[in-house]
């Protein structure tokens, strides 16, 4: 697992592939803290 998915209220909602323009959110607020890129698809992260 990568860090930052280690919280009991991590999760990803969506299979998204390596190359994805993604928002990054925290719990409790409204808007996202950070827009990025992944470097690794969704199931690859959290295996």
């Amino acid at each position: 697992m990568c860090p930052g998915l280690t919280s009991e209220g991590a999760r990803m909602d969506e299979e998204l592939p390596s190359g994805t323009i993604v928002g990054v959110f925290a719990e409790g607020k409204e808007h996202a803290l950070a827009i990025g890129l992944t470097k690794m698809s969704t199931g690859d992260i959290v295996i």
